[in-house]
């Protein structure tokens, strides 16, 4: 199953794990950056 259900505050929303997994690698970068101040 590629489809992942999320509930955010009450709104229940679908998104492909593909997609999530995207999202959390381009977010990486900028986590580090953050770590460095």
């Amino acid at each position: 199953d590629n489809e992942l259900e999320i509930d955010l505050g009450g709104t229940k929303v679908t998104a492909l794990r593909s997609t999530i997994s995207d999202v959390r690698v381009k977010g990486e970068p900028v986590a580090n950056q953050n770590a460095k101040k």
